[in-house]
């Protein structure tokens, strides 16, 4: 059975600003560090250089947030960098929290340092979050990670903590790498199926110092068709006409594959602001970016901020257009 979600629909498209393409824009990802504790082979840092330290305080992101507001944006995703090495983490979400129209704040980590802080994080006002797990097996995530294997051990951890204190819906984000972790597929969809996760399957694309692993690029479309064979229910999500295949024996998986994919161009809602203080109309150009931090802290009024989120989202094409 394939169903459209429509309140997903139909919540998204009021009172959004939409650009060119008739695309509305209610999805803020914020990166507020480029730190991290990993050192992940394909690793793209939201295409921001790696050196990169110039990062916003607690006040300059509440504004941004309070501002992008005011264009429909309801849904905030907090990523890096790793975002929990900021102090200030807790704090961050808090004020995000107080912002009326915000209705949702989920977070991508890498894991290590959650199963301490899961509890202050939905204290703070965190609804879910996304976990970042390439591998169950120790060896190769020290190998992808480029960091010790005790550090597996703490993500593992942190899974459970972050579903014990309610921090769901729990995606664990599994970027699918050629020659290094596609045939523990199954072994991963068995670990999220048991622990009452979402398996999200991701294609790997060539950004930033990610270039260098392209070739452990794999499509993931016979994986998908093969997902659809075992599913009874299929969601086609508004958000990049992703598909949620709910399988027979319980488990939830999706699948993110925006390279050469018009489709999931075509219905992106996402704009992005960089850790440095950059919007960013799209995940896979570098090139058009909008400084926003720097007029801030120049003394700029709400609007001014507005009119560089208005010249950010106007910015914003398909990367991949139908031919």
């Amino acid at each position: 059975m394939v169903v459209v979600d429509k309140n997903e629909s139909t919540s998204r498209k009021i009172g959004c600003y939409t650009d060119r393409y008739n695309r509305p824009i209610d999805n803020l990802r914020i990166s507020i560090t480029n730190r991290c504790n990993l050192n992940c082979i394909y690793c793209h840092r939201e295409g921001v250089n790696k050196n990169s330290s110039n990062e916003m305080t607690v006040q300059e992101i509440t504004r941004i947030v309070n501002v992008s507001t005011y264009f429909g944006i309801k849904y905030i995703k907090i990523t890096g960098g790793e975002p929990l090495i900021r102090k200030d983490i807790f704090e961050i979400i808090k004020k995000i929290r107080e912002i009326p129209q915000i209705e949702n704040i989920s977070l991508v980590t890498n894991g290590t340092l959650l199963e301490k802080m899961a509890l202050d994080l939905k204290k703070a006002g965190l609804d879910r979050i996304n976990i970042s797990l390439d591998t169950l097996d120790p060896c190769k995530f020290s190998n992808i990670t480029q960091m010790s294997e005790e550090n597996h051990k703490k993500i593992l951890s942190g899974v459970i903590k972050a579903i014990e204190v309610g921090l769901t819906p729990l995606k664990i984000n599994m970027v699918m790498l050629k020659d290094i972790n596609v045939e523990e597929f199954e072994t991963m969809y068995e670990f999220t199926r048991d622990h009452n996760c979402i398996l999200q399957c991701i294609e790997l694309v060539p950004l930033e110092n990610g270039k260098d692993q392209f070739d452990k690029h794999i499509d993931l479309k016979e994986f998908e068709k093969n997902i659809k064979k075992r599913a009874n229910k299929i969601i086609i999500r508004r958000l990049q006409k992703r598909r949620k295949y709910f399988l027979r024996d319980g488990g939830i998986i999706e699948f993110v594959s925006p390279f050469h994919n018009s489709e999931f161009c075509a219905n992106c809602t996402k704009i992005r602001l960089t850790s440095d203080g950059k919007l960013k109309p799209c995940l896979l150009r570098d090139d058009n970016l909008i400084d926003i931090i720097t007029p801030i802290r120049m003394g700029a009024s709400d609007i001014k901020i507005k009119e560089l989120f208005k010249e950010a989202i106007n910015l914003r094409e398909p990367f991949y257009k139908e031919k």
